[in-house]
C-alpha cells in the first residue's frame, strides 16, 4: 500500500484537477496481458479511494475510430497507457480518432496522460524500439 500512496498513482491523482473524484480509463493495448494489467490498475486505485475507472482493450485501428471509445477518451480526465509494446501503441494509434481527440485534450484542456515503459517511450517525439541497453550507454573512443 505504501507504494500506491507515495508512488507514482498516488502523484497522477494530485496532478488531476479533480483528484479522487477524477475519471481515469486505463489503456491496456501495448500489453500480452491486457484484461490481468487492467485488474491490477484497477484494485491499485481502489486502494486509493478511486473507483471511477475504465480499461480501454482497444486491439484494432478500427477501434481506435469508434465512437464508444473516443467518447469515453472525452471524459476522462486521466488516461495512462500501460507497458507492453510501444510500436503496438503508435501502429494502431497514430493518425486515429483516438489519438486526434488525445492530442486536443492534451492541447486545450487539463488532462492528465501518464504511462508505464511502453506507455511512456510512446508518447515522446522518438521513440527507441527494441535493441539492447547494453550499449545504450556505452562511450565512444575515437
Amino acid at each position: 500500500m505504501n507504494f500506491f500512496e507515495r508512488g507514482i498513482l498516488k502523484r497522477i491523482l494530485t496532478e488531476s484537477e479533480n483528484d479522487k473524484e477524477s475519471r481515469i480509463e486505463i489503456v491496456t493495448t501495448a500489453s500480452n496481458i491486457p484484461e490481468k494489467v487492467g485488474e491490477e490498475y484497477i484494485k491499485a486505485y481502489e486502494q486509493l479511494g478511486v473507483t471511477n475507472i475504465g480499461v480501454l482493450n482497444i486491439k484494432k485501428r478500427e477501434e481506435a475510430n469508434a465512437e464508444e471509445f473516443t467518447d469515453r477518451l472525452k471524459n476522462a480526465d486521466v488516461v495512462i497507457f500501460t507497458g507492453g509494446d510501444q510500436l503496438r501503441l503508435t501502429s494502431i494509434f497514430g493518425g486515429t480518432a483516438f489519438h486526434h481527440l488525445l492530442l486536443d485534450k492534451y492541447m486545450n484542456s487539463n488532462i492528465v496522460i501518464a504511462g508505464t515503459s511502453a506507455g511512456a517511450a510512446a508518447s515522446s517525439n522518438n521513440m527507441i524500439y527494441q535493441g539492447s541497453s547494453h550499449g545504450s550507454f556505452a562511450e565512444r573512443r575515437g
